[in-house]
């Protein structure tokens, strides 16, 4: 079966790049903490004498945000550490005259449909491959080394245009299950 004669890889470096961003974020972030600590001090010992009565409120609140930003970045470079971890090098996407190659070659004759998922809070578009049996199949196209037009029309020419990439949900920010509406059965 020929499944391999446009190949698209993964490419890890936009998530690698994502990852470092997020861990230099959190070492900033402890960074600042610790800054904001040290004026504090030196403001409580100057003014131990004469301390106004909300000051520690003041301090709470000042620190209480620095520690929110901190946590919310932790929480950052774990999902961008986990979005690493679950890369892998090579193929993400054989296609071919016979099909697609995505855990193992699966014909034409089984794909429903090619989608694509509308980017969410930060999150990279998804293209979701539908096959007939109603398995669906996830690829996140900013970690692909192809652009989402070139797999499309490899998509089209391969498949004697019978399949295709409709981009527009990108654009026009239309969910999946509205496209699979869409889609003839």
């Amino acid at each position: 079966m020929d499944v391999l004669s446009y190949p698209v890889l993964v490419n890890p470096a936009p998530a690698v790049a994502r990852w470092r961003l997020q861990r230099r974020r959190v070492v900033w972030r402890v960074v600042s903490l610790v800054i904001s600590v040290l004026v504090w001090a030196v403001i409580w010992w100057l003014n131990q004498a004469n301390l106004w009565p909300g000051f520690w409120w003041v301090v709470g609140i000042s620190l209480g945000i620095t520690v929110a930003f901190l946590v919310g970045s932790i929480v950052g470079l774990v999902l961008a550490r986990r979005t690493v971890n679950a890369l892998h090098e090579g193929l993400a996407l054989g296609v071919g005259r016979d099909g697609i190659f995505l855990d193992g070659p699966v014909p034409w004759s089984a794909i429903r449909a090619f989608l694509v998922k509308p980017p969410r809070r930060g999150r990279s578009a998804t293209l979701v491959v539908v096959s007939k049996a109603g398995t669906w199949r996830t690829l996140p196209l900013q970690w692909l080394d192809q652009t989402p037009a070139a797999v499309d029309n490899a998509v089209r020419a391969l498949s004697g245009n019978r399949l295709g990439l409709d981009l527009a949900p990108i654009d026009r920010n239309i969910s999946v299950e509205q496209q699979l509406q869409l889609v003839a059965p």
